[in-house]
């Protein structure tokens, strides 16, 4: 019996040592956190193999930058063919069909289009953001659905040991402006 005791106490004592929580002494480290930085570079973000070629409403496009824009609810089916295809002489790794809905014809456009309808620009610096993203591609290749646009903003960013302002030119989309109502809290109360 009191070896049992014993055996229960020691077993106890180790639960203790390994389960236990142990109080900090030193809590200076908790406002010290090293924060993570990452670099993203455009070349090899935009390097990717197997890439697939998107062919939507019977028109082909040669990278995703098309699917940004594009609004879900205007998506009647998507198809995916995994074969190799060609297009100018470049392999792709497969083929996706999106059809849009009956009611609905989207106006693809590029970016560089987009800005020389809608802005005066001179040669200025331009840096692109598309709801959140910061756009990585060149104006001219990067493609748009104008119709699922919302608006677009102009700021000027100034920037030490540059003569000329950055302009950074926001497009926001319609996917965007339904995301905040979707993650919005409304409270209503009675009047009083």
């Amino acid at each position: 019996m009191i070896l049992k005791i014993k055996l229960v106490l020691l077993l106890f004592v180790l639960c203790l040592e390994g389960f236990g929580q142990e109080k900090r002494k030193d809590d200076t480290n908790k406002n010290n956190a090293k924060i993570a930085v990452i670099y993203s570079d455009s070349d090899t973000k935009s390097i990717r193999k197997n890439k697939p070629v998107y062919i939507i409403d019977g028109h082909l496009f040669e990278n995703e930058s098309v699917l940004t824009t594009l609004l879900p609810d205007t998506v009647e089916t998507i198809t995916v063919e995994k074969k190799e295809f060609k297009v100018k002489n470049k392999v792709y790794y497969g083929k996706i069909y999106i059809n849009t809905k009956a009611d609905y014809t989207p106006n693809f456009t590029t970016i560089k289009a987009l800005i020389n309808k809608h802005l005066k620009l001179e040669d200025e610096l331009l840096v692109f953001q598309i709801d959140a993203q910061v756009i990585n591609l060149e104006s001219e290749n990067y493609i748009v659905d104008e119709n699922s646009i919302l608006k677009i903003e102009v700021s000027n960013i100034r920037v030490t040991g540059l003569t000329s302002e950055i302009k950074l030119i926001k497009i926001i989309t319609k996917k965007a402006s339904s995301d905040l109502k979707t993650n919005s809290i409304q409270i209503r109360g009675l009047e009083m």
